[in-house]
């Protein structure tokens, strides 16, 4: 069977799925070409296709449980969060515990391996005799098995070939998705690879360094100038330790700003590099009051958790949307933004362009210990995204 090397092309799959079952066939090939990827060592293109078919119904529990080993032997993020969803079905809850533990072990931490393959494993429940065949090697003493070797060990499951799949893929692109509907400065832009890039620490600036600054997070910067580095010492104890005090330099205001609401003048890696990686997206939340009959209601509006957004360092992105009760996999391009760190999804969820502001502080990471961006576009209400893994950058 040939199979596409690189990304695949949505549109050009979802064809081929069209004339061989529709979306669960679409599905199945996503499952089929991302173990194919796993076995090649190209991990971080089996996650793109394990998370593709994590997004259906039809291979939703297979394509979860293989994204546990695949993400760790990319060596990208992963939360507890993939693992509880992937430990979901009970078909398959004792294979993810243990190429999880796998992954731990192989990461240095036995200690954790021990319990993903001990008391973490379920007895009577399907794939346990993987648990103590793992545990043994481990306390045997030798060295970590390779990432290749840990889905047999798991007993992770195989998916069957889609029927008729043979040479479906054989036109589909082998390189990242076309361009052609993208003008030429925005396909230019977007080429440029983008490492993973962590924002500016607090000092990097100094007092009299003109910068550019965000009052709120949003997508709307300014520029002006550093007063003082701080700590505030009028704020609440540790909450804006790591600040700056701002002066406009279009009006005379001054505001102590987060270290991450505050650039420098000429574009640097972190601009879009901060972005690139996994994240978690919902609808924000909203509180408000109502007065009905004498008493005073809560409302409590939103937070509902969408699929998943994954933004690649070499100017694509894998947005995973629900459109009319079902899922949909968008492969598409983004550009870094002209004046301001930032980035745009062009031709995103619902047809707009999503333009990626980082909203992180210092009170959000104390809250919620992960990176917080919004995605905003002028089609639809705006978006709120956690980053994918603990910590900051």
């Amino acid at each position: 069977m040939k199979r596409a090397r690189g990304v695949l092309s949505f549109s050009l799959s979802l064809a081929a799925a069209a004339a061989c079952g529709g979306p669960g066939a679409l599905a199945g090939q996503a499952l089929e070409a991302g173990v194919q990827a796993y076995h090649a060592g190209r991990y971080a293109e089996a996650v793109d296709h394990f998370h593709e078919a994590a997004a259906s119904p039809a291979t939703a529990a297979e394509g979860k449980a293989w994204l546990v080993p695949a993400l760790m032997a990319a060596n990208q993020g992963i939360d507890f969060s993939i693992v509880d969803a992937a430990q979901a079905d009970p078909r398959y809850a004792n294979a993810v515990r243990v190429a999880f533990g796998l992954g731990r072990w192989h990461k240095g931490d036995p200690g954790s391996a021990s319990s993903w393959v001990g008391p973490f494993c379920e007895r009577g429940k399907p794939g346990y005799e993987a648990c103590p065949r793992v545990r043994g090697m481990l306390e045997a003493g030798g060295p970590p098995p390779d990432p290749a070797e840990w889905p047999a060990l798991a007993g992770l499951p195989l998916p069957e070939p889609a029927p008729g799949q043979e040479g479906a893929a054989e036109n589909v692109a082998e390189d990242a998705p076309p361009a052609e509907n993208v003008p030429a400065g925005e396909a230019a832009a977007g080429a440029v690879h983008a490492g993973p890039a962590a924002w500016l620490p607090h000092g990097a600036f100094r007092v009299g360094d003109r910068v550019r600054y965000t009052p709120n997070g949003g997508p709307l910067w300014y520029t002006g100038v550093v007063e003082r580095v701080g700590p505030d010492p009028d704020a609440v104890a540790g909450t804006t330790d790591e600040a700056y005090l701002v002066r406009d330099e279009r009006v005379d205001r001054r505001q102590w700003l987060d270290r991450q609401r505050v650039a420098g003048m000429e574009r640097e890696p972190f601009w879009t590099g901060f972005f690139v990686g996994d994240w978690e997206v919902s609808v924000p939340m909203a509180m408000g009051t109502i007065e009905r009959g004498g008493e005073t209601y809560r409302i409590v509006t939103g937070g509902m958790r969408l699929p998943p957004l994954r933004v690649n360092p070499d100017g694509t992105y894998l947005w995973v949307v629900e459109e009319d009760g079902a899922t949909r996999v968008i492969r598409g391009r983004w550009v870094p933004r002209e004046d301001a760190p930032g980035l745009v999804l062009l031709h995103g969820d619902r047809g707009g362009d999503w333009s990626l502001a980082n909203v992180t502080d210092r009170s959000g990471l104390q809250t919620f210990g992960r990176d917080q961006i919004h995605l905003s576009s002028d089609c639809c209400t705006y978006l709120a995204g956690q980053r994918i893994t603990d910590g900051a950058r």
